[in-house]
């Protein structure tokens, strides 16, 4: 792949990554701020869950209301995880604040402790679609996501981190797919004309695959640009660019 076709297709991840953050950080504050002051009975905002959503899933949302303990459990970690999260991806952040980098990570790894358990325990009390459809996709992909992490920190621990990199970059797939079953429900909603149950389940399994899948091909298109950049930067002659190799810094090493 060529370093434009690289760079175009690195723009759109971060425009992709910015959008479901934020439809992350919404999603959790709107649930707590609707567990707090019950902002989800103001008109607009019934309107809007009811366009979005359908009439079929509104009432689904507000049975959330009955277990407020867990859904400020699960709320709460998820926002901060959905603000933290995707600024360990941001290279200049970690090469310039590399200690700022490892404590984000700390605190993301410190809310992944708290929204599993939750999750799942969010998940089988409030079943959409059925228990068994909705918590299938959930724990096989949270199973995927721990070991990520895992085995992300481990490398991290043994400074592989070109290894710790690639199983970060899968965990945060993972971990934005809840946004990305939002993105799935709405367009599953409005063009296929089915009951949001007889849809709800494959959302889950379609948006944590499909990011995996996505994330999958970077890494692998990035493999070895990652590697040499590193190697060059070790060696001082490659700047902290995209491109590689970068055609000055090679120009300089050939006149040397």
């Amino acid at each position: 792949m060529t370093t434009r076709a690289l760079k175009i297709w690195e723009t759109t991840g971060w425009v992709a990554i910015a959008v479901l953050s934020m439809i992350g950080v919404s999603g959790s504050l709107v649930h707590l701020l609707d567990s707090g002051f019950a902002v989800g009975d103001v008109d607009p905002f019934r309107r809007t869950t009811e366009t979005l959503y359908g009439h079929d899933f509104a009432p689904h949302w507000y049975a959330f209301r009955d277990s407020p303990m867990v859904r400020v459990a699960h709320m709460a970690p998820g926002l901060v995880w959905m603000i933290f999260a995707p600024l360990q991806l941001v290279g200049r952040i970690r090469r310039a604040a590399p200690r700022f980098h490892r404590w984000v990570g700390r605190v993301a790894l410190a809310m992944t402790v708290i929204l599993v358990p939750s999750g799942v325990v969010f998940a089988a009390l409030h079943p959409f679609a059925g228990a068994f459809e909705e918590l299938a996709p959930i724990c096989f992909y949270t199973v995927i996501y721990l070991v990520a992490v895992a085995l992300g920190v481990r490398a991290a621990r043994r400074r592989e981190f070109a290894t710790h990199r690639e199983w970060m970059i899968r965990a945060f797939a993972i971990g934005i797919g809840i946004s990305s079953v939002r993105v799935w429900f709405v367009v599953f909603m409005h063009t296929t004309g089915l009951h949001a149950q007889a849809f709800f389940a494959t959302t889950f399994w379609l948006a944590f695959g499909v990011n995996l899948v996505i994330a999958e091909l970077w890494i692998h298109a990035t493999r070895g640009r990652a590697a040499g950049e590193r190697l060059g930067r070790a060696a001082g002659t490659v700047p902290h660019s995209f491109a590689w190799p970068p055609r000055a810094a090679t120009q300089r090493k050939l006149s040397k």
